[in-house]
C-alpha cells in the first residue's frame, strides 16, 4: 500500500480526477482523527475489470487471482481474491486472510494506514499527536478510560490558573455555539 500512495504522489501521468480524488480524500480528513470503527465502514467494492474506478483510486499491481477490490474512502484497500481470501501489500509484506479473519486483516490495515497515511497528511503527524491519537482510540472505545484521561487533565489544570482559566473559555465557547 506504501507504494500504492508513493505512486499516486509521484507519478507524473495521472489523470486530474485522479489526483482530484486523492486531494479530495485527503482534505475531507484534514486534522481528523479517523477512528477505526468509522474507517471500517466506508468502504465499497469495485470489480478489478474496473479500470476507471482503479485508476481514480490510483491502485495498479493487482494480483492475478484478484476478483474485486475493497477501497476504504479515507484510505487503504484490500483485494478480494478468487478463493474468497483478502489480501494487501504492507512494507514489502504481504497479508492474506480468510473471510473469517477480516477483522484481523483490517485492524492491520488501519494501524499501517494510521501511521503511514492518515498521520501523514491530516496534521497528527508529532510524537505529541501521536500520542493524543492512541489516546483518543482508546477512549474511543473504552468509556472508564476516557473518564480516567479527562479527570487527570483537569486536576494537572485546576494546579495552573492559566490551564484551567483556557479550559474554561474552550468549554464556554463550545457551550455557547
Amino acid at each position: 500500500m506504501k507504494k500504492l500512495f508513493l505512486k499516486i504522489v509521484l507519478k507524473s501521468n495521472l489523470s486530474n480526477k485522479t489526483m482530484n480524488n486523492f486531494t479530495k480524500t485527503l482534505k475531507t480528513n484534514k486534522k481528523r482523527f479517523v477512528f477505526y470503527n468509522d474507517w471500517k465502514k466506508d468502504y465499497f467494492e469495485i470489480d478489478r475489470s474496473n479500470e476507471v474506478m482503479l485508476d481514480n483510486w490510483g491502485i495498479c499491481d493487482l494480483r492475478e487471482e484478484t476478483e474485486k477490490i475493497r477501497i476504504y474512502s479515507n484510505g487503504g484497500y484490500l483485494e478480494i481474491l478468487n478463493n474468497g481470501n483478502y489480501f494487501v501489500t504492507l512494507d514489502r509484506s504481504d497479508y492474506e486472510y480468510k473471510k473469517e479473519e477480516l477483522e484481523e486483516l483490517e485492524k492491520i490495515l488501519y494501524d499501517w494506514c494510521n501511521g503511514e497515511l492518515f498521520n501523514l497528511y491530516n496534521g497528527w503527524s508529532s510524537q505529541a499527536n501521536n500520542i493524543a491519537n492512541t489516546i483518543m482510540l482508546h477512549c474511543s472505545n473504552d468509556k472508564d478510560y476516557m473518564w480516567e484521561i479527562i479527570n487527570e487533565y483537569v486536576q494537572m489544570l485546576e494546579e495552573s490558573e492559566l490551564g484551567l482559566k483556557g479550559i474554561k473559555e474552550t468549554l464556554e465557547e463550545r457551550e455557547n455555539k
